[in-house]
Formats: structure tokens, C-alpha cells, sequence
């Protein structure tokens, strides 16, 4: 039975965790048993108190009831949601959308910067029998990252 929340209201939580994966991504990781729990393709709102809010696919963790989102500062509430501390709150709404249909055998991920979130939350659907092809693309070799076994470190 899938978890359920209001949808109109977000879900306050704290950061707990910051995982710096490029100059300009970071991970933020915090505890919600419901987003912890999403299939790979949905996604969430994440409210940040005074600026705005945003859509963000959900990262995975390897701690149980723990969830993430992986951000790029680039616009104004991004570069918000980047610049948050261990310790700060975001609201979250969700999940929403519906989930990719997961496939075996032979498999070819393509994605590049955040795009990749989803993907790697696929990966942990997967067989370890199915031949899983992950390419990255990125802008410089500086701004790759979940390249170590298609893994996040959070």
C-alpha cells in the first residue's frame, strides 16, 4: 500500500546531510518516509520558505526512510536550494507523476546533470542479470557526477 499525504499542504523537513558532487550540485538528503519510497520517474515539490517552489525528481539513499534531491544552482530558487545548510527546512509536496516502465535484459540510460536523478533511481529497480548501459553527459569533466558504479554517495 503506497503511503499517502495531503498534497495541498507540504511536509516540513530538515536537512540533515549535504553531499557536494560538483562545484555547482549538491545533494541534499533528509527523512521522509514517503519520498523514500517513490518509484523511479515520479518527482516532488520542494517549497523553500520565501522564495518559491520547484519541481525536483527524488534521489535515492542508501539509509532506509531517507530521501534526497540533487540540485544545480542555477536560477534563483535553485541557487536557494543549493546554498541551504544541514540543520535548515524545506517543505515537501508529493509524490507526483507516474513512474517509467521498468524493463530487463538489454538497457541503454542516457542523461546528463540533474537529468540523471531519475535514472539512477531506476538503476536500483533493475536485475543484476539485466546488461545496463549508463551514459553520462555533462558540460565539463568537472561537472560530472554518480559516475562511481552509477551510484550516489548519499
Amino acid at each position: 500500500m503506497e503511503l499517502q499525504r495531503n498534497s495541498d499542504a507540504p511536509t516540513i523537513v530538515k536537512i540533515e546531510k549535504i553531499i557536494d558532487e560538483t562545484p555547482t550540485v549538491r545533494t541534499l538528503v533528509f527523512s521522509d518516509e514517503v519520498l523514500s519510497n517513490v518509484l523511479p520517474g515520479q518527482f516532488a515539490m520542494v517549497w523553500i520558505l520565501g522564495i518559491n517552489e520547484l519541481p525536483m525528481s527524488v534521489m535515492i539513499s542508501q539509509e532506509k526512510g531517507k530521501a534526497a534531491f540533487t540540485v544545480r544552482k542555477h536560477g534563483i530558487a535553485s541557487t536557494e536550494l543549493y546554498s541551504l545548510k544541514a540543520g535548515e527546512q524545506i517543505g515537501v509536496r508529493g509524490p507526483y507523476g507516474n513512474s517509467f516502465t521498468i524493463k530487463q535484459g538489454k538497457i541503454l540510460l542516457v542523461g546528463g546533470g540533474t537529468g540523471l536523478v531519475p535514472l539512477i533511481r531506476l538503476l536500483t529497480f533493475l536485475k543484476k542479470t539485466d546488461d545496463v548501459t549508463l551514459l553520462i553527459g555533462s558540460k565539463t569533466k568537472n561537472e560530472v557526477f554518480f559516475e562511481k558504479n552509477g551510484k550516489s554517495n548519499s
